[in-house]
């Protein structure tokens, strides 16, 4: 996981990037202590041998200590199956004293990773990372924040780029707030309404009541009610999408960002957050309503990325049903919080690991070929409320 490359995003480029913060040793931080790291090392060489899984390495020197995660680093032995070791992970853990350990695989290398969950967690400030975002210098660059990963990188990414995602997470995983901090960092960076358009829709209103009264609400409000949602997210698709469409063409450019360059009056970006996804689809009650609903959505997915039109579908119950497979193969960026299950965590991130993570903000972060650990970034809803004053109000 800690395969993540190191990349800067030049204006108007096409790659995120990370900013780095030295790893933490196990010598440099107060609340694990040598001790712990090597009584856990200990631990875990002895149940490997215990389930006759053999080791050829694993130095307590070598630990990464996170924000949430222990990370052991460590090497099999010749001959031997991950696939056997993994088997005996959850009894592994048991033993460690430690519930949710997982494994994962240094990319191109034989080096493993085991992430122990961290018995006193630390939390990552949304105020301490906003700085760290790139400049932006045309509307449709969308930078936000996702997470600090074990070695102590923060991700930032481009929505523009992904340019769709997908988030799923269980009751207390942290998925409120990992949105409030994406839209948090959008809105400081994009303070005006002819920066950027958001559609903000739930199933409950009170999910996003914070962000009432920006001038950004493409619809005016908030939306909480999935007939009112089919029609506006209908009307961002056959109206705006295809008056977008037109005038890429007209331009002889193939999208947001080339257009963004030459035009005059700027194609602000719209981004398009369904919270509560499937609850807000459980709505509508004929499977006509169901479509209505489902193919606007999908065609933003399909369509949205060249005209700036950008999708983020959340949601606490994650079924193949409800994010319909084409739908799903366009949404690049994938965040798995806490789920309840396997199958759950199947659905988000194509790998059984995020129902052992922790509450909170702990992810599994998965785009393309790239997975990484890491603990979200923690936003008071007091810091909240004042960014969106600030913004209704011009300060900003």
């Amino acid at each position: 996981m800690e395969g993540y490359h190191e990349r800067r995003t030049a204006a108007g480029g096409g790659e995120a990037s990370d900013t780095v913060s030295p790893a933490t040793q196990i010598d440099t931080n107060n609340s694990v202590s040598r001790k712990e790291i090597e009584q856990l090392v200990k631990d875990f060489k002895r149940s490997c041998g215990d389930y006759h899984v053999s080791l050829k390495e694993c130095n307590p020197e070598d630990t990464v200590v996170g924000p949430s995660v222990i990370r052991l680093k460590f090497r099999l032995g010749r001959g031997q199956s991950l696939q056997g070791l993994s088997s005996h992970l959850e009894d592994i853990g048991r033993e460690m004293k430690r519930t949710g350990v997982i494994i994962q695989q240094e990319p191109n290398s034989d080096e493993l990773l085991l992430d122990v969950p961290r018995l006193k967690r630390e939390k990552v400030l949304f105020k301490d990372v906003i700085a760290c975002l790139p400049k932006v210098t045309s509307p449709e660059q969308l930078y936000f924040p996702l997470g600090r990963t074990p070695n102590g990188k923060d991700l930032i990414e481009d929505l523009g780029q992904l340019p769709h995602m997908l988030v799923g997470g269980s009751t207390g995983s942290g998925k409120s707030v990992f949105l409030f901090t994406m839209l948090a960092a959008l809105l400081m960076t994009h303070p005006t309404q002819d920066d950027l358009q958001l559609v903000l829709s739930s199933s409950k209103l009170e999910d996003f009541i914070h962000f009432e009264g920006l001038p950004h609400l493409y619809s005016g409000s908030v939306i909480s009610d999935a007939v009112e949602a089919t029609r506006v997210i209908k009307d961002v698709i056959f109206e705006e999408s295809e008056r977008r469409g037109k005038l890429l063409a007209e331009a002889r450019v193939a999208n947001i960002v080339e257009y963004n360059k030459i035009a005059t009056e700027k194609l602000a970006p719209i981004v398009v957050v369904i919270d509560e996804f499937a609850d807000l689809a459980d709505q509508l009650e004929t499977k006509k309503e169901q479509n209505a609903f489902y193919k606007p959505v999908q065609r933003i997915a399909q369509a949205g990325r060249s005209r700036g039109i950008h999708l983020v579908i959340c949601t606490q119950r994650p079924e193949a049903k409800l994010v319909p497979s084409t739908t799903k193969a366009q949404l690049n960026g994938r965040v798995a919080l806490r789920v309840n299950d396997g199958i759950s965590s199947r659905m988000i991130i194509e790998a059984p690991d995020a129902q052992y993570l922790q509450k909170h903000g702990d992810m599994i972060y998965k785009n393309g070929d790239t997975v990484e650990r890491a603990q979200g970034y923690l936003i008071e809803i007091p810091e909240l409320d004042e960014i969106v004053k600030d913004v209704i109000n011009g300060k900003l």
